[in-house]
């Protein structure tokens, strides 16, 4: 479940759930029986049935996601996000420690309750309230303990999870493992800046694709390369301009500093105009955490905040965060980002041209 305590998540949810929404992307025209055959998730099963299972597990994944927009004004708008998540994390979960087994005519989930496990934001908090919300959606399960059926999960240690859709429970398991194999957003499966006491962890870091319901992981090669416009989903077309400004400054003059891909916080994610990790930021855009505005961090210190002063007067702002909910704001933070690149260390320097005469 995402964390709603972040000062950096939005308070209105109406908005949250629409940005959600708005991410998810479409089911890939790309995937095809032929591709499949050449996936290494996909090729042990038949690939014209693996082709359909990935349709289903979309259409079902999307729905479950669309029930957040559902949010009257009466209603607990929390309990219904909450719900929704919980389904979400819950598919995943099974996904990734469960088993996908043809029972009959149809592909089911098979868990081992020892296996499952609850303590990851990415994992539901209770596996007894996952069962009961997903029933909302025409699953039933069956729960068994040392080979007798009991009544339900918290009697059972083993038991599976059918669906309305024969081919669901197989379309949801190939994603998931599709997922799980790497970061598919960013450029290396290298942990980064992880560490000993926050583990590199597939079922906590590999989410993103799930979450926008992106299967272009199955025939994107190494590395899933997108518009970096996506990750603007959900506004108006307004605040995409905004964005495009400072993105088109950069481009043009310090195309260095371009950022790199990777939803890093998934609905409120940060967009990084940096050269790369040994060099300061030009700024930083934040995404998700208000419909009306973007948000813009261009950090100062030391002569480049006397430059500032300098040119700037008035006109500089006191905080280094601030929104950008106009023109004249992405105006103002170019100008930012123009005396950072020209008195701080924050672009690499263009090497001399040797002289060969």
């Amino acid at each position: 479940m995402l964390d709603f305590e972040k000062v950096s998540m939005p308070t209105d949810l109406s908005w949250f759930a629409r940005r959600y929404n708005a991410l998810i992307v479409g089911f890939p025209m790309q995937i095809t029986p032929e591709a499949l055959k050449k996936d290494d998730i996909c090729s042990r099963f038949d690939a014209d049935e693996a082709t359909e299972a990935l349709k289903s597990a979309h259409s079902f994944l999307s729905s479950v996601a669309d029930e957040m927009l559902n949010l009257a004004d009466n209603e607990n708008k929390m309990a219904i996000i909450e719900k929704t998540f919980l389904k979400i994390d819950f598919l995943w979960s099974l996904g990734y420690y469960g088993k996908v087994c043809e029972e009959g005519n149809e592909y089911c989930f098979a868990f081992e309750k020892k296996n499952l496990r609850n303590h990851r934001r990415t994992l539901p908090k209770s596996y007894t309230a996952a069962f009961d919300a997903i029933s909302e959606n025409g699953c039933y399960a069956e729960y068994f303990k040392n080979g007798e059926e009991v009544k339900g999960y918290k009697n059972c240690d083993n038991g599976m999870l059918h669906f309305d859709d024969r081919l669901t429970a197989l379309g949801i398991y190939l994603f998931v493992r599709k997922c799980a194999q790497k970061r598919w957003y960013w450029d290396e499966d290298a942990a980064g800046s992880y560490t000993e006491k926050l583990a590199y962890d597939p079922v906590m870091h590999c989410t993103e694709p799930y979450y926008r319901v992106d299967m272009r992981v199955f025939v994107c090669n190494e590395r899933l390369k997108y518009d970096i416009y996506e990750q603007l989903a959900g506004y108006s077309d307004e605040i995409v301009g905004y964005f495009k400004m400072i993105y088109d400054f950069v481009k043009i003059l310090y195309p260095d500093c371009l950022p790199k891909q990777g939803f890093y916080n998934y609905i409120c994610c940060a967009v990084n105009f940096m050269a790369d990790l040994r060099h300061n930021m030009l700024g930083a855009v934040g995404l998700g955490h208000n419909e009306h505005s973007i948000g813009f961090y261009g950090s100062m210190s030391g002569k480049v905040k006397e430059a500032a002063i300098a040119e700037l007067g008035d006109e500089m702002k006191q905080s280094d965060w601030f929104d950008i909910a106009s023109g004249e704001n992405a105006e103002y933070a170019i100008k930012i980002m123009k005396i950072k690149a020209e008195y701080g260390k924050n672009i690499i320097p263009k090497k001399k041209e040797q002289n060969l005469c």
